[in-house]
């Protein structure tokens, strides 16, 4: 009999480690799927595209024809592939979250899975210096490349394009890249409070399990 006990605790703290990879995975999927891919792709409205509007009133502001047709496809260049990369962050999140799954080894039937807010906070840390170098790196490589491109007129004058360069680029490494990392950060720290509860009330689950199965009873380790 306590050799059967044995075995059924044993799978019960096998599916309890699974359930919780499982929660942490779409958790994960959840928040780079949905919440940070829809700040990275081009949004349902053009009234709702920052840096598109912001190239519009520069043009109206220094009277400058923009060129559509680049300023579309430079603007889809720099979303695919911020995109991509995100994807590292992605699985690095998922990995790093799950360690703690792996590593669990409870020395009494009441140990739980814990993820403390230590373990998040150098989680998001590690993670928010990769996010600002992939949006730095991202917005210099498609969007602040080369500036003429999103002009149509050729003859415009050195000191009008200057100005017009000037007031973008500073859009873009400071206001817009502020915002997106800030919005990135809330969406993170939604989904952790969000896992952090998901993974709580599994944890319950599995100590009820523990606790008040009929086939645990005799056993004395519970307490």
């Amino acid at each position: 009999m306590e050799e059967e006990v044995a075995k059924i605790k044993e799978k019960n703290l096998n599916n309890y480690k699974e359930s919780v990879k499982e929660i942490i995975k779409n958790n994960n999927k959840a928040l780079f799927i949905d919440d940070i891919n829809s700040l990275l792709q081009k949004p349902p409205l053009d009234s709702m595209d920052s840096i598109k509007n912001q190239l519009l009133v520069l043009a109206k502001k220094y009277n400058v024809v923009l060129n559509t047709e680049n300023m579309e496809k430079l603007l889809q260049d720099y979303r695919d592939n911020i995109s991509k990369d995100f994807e590292s962050i992605q699985k690095e999140r998922e990995k790093l979250l799950i360690c703690n799954v792996s590593d669990f080894s409870p020395k009494k039937d009441m140990d739980t899975i814990k993820i403390t807010k230590k373990q998040f906070s150098d989680i998001n840390r590690k993670l928010k210096k990769e996010s600002k170098s992939i949006i730095e790196n991202n917005i210099e490589k498609y969007i602040l490349k080369d500036i003429k491109k999103y002009i149509s007129s050729d003859d415009l004058e050195d000191m009008v394009l200057n100005k017009f360069s000037d007031e973008f680029v500073k859009y873009m490494k400071k206001k817009y890249f502020k915002q997106l990392l800030e919005s990135i950060e809330l969406k993170v720290l939604v989904k952790d409070t969000t896992l952090f509860n998901g993974i709580k009330e599994q944890s319950e689950r599995y100590i009820f399990v523990n606790r008040k199965s009929y086939l645990f009873k005799g056993n004395k380790d519970v307490n």
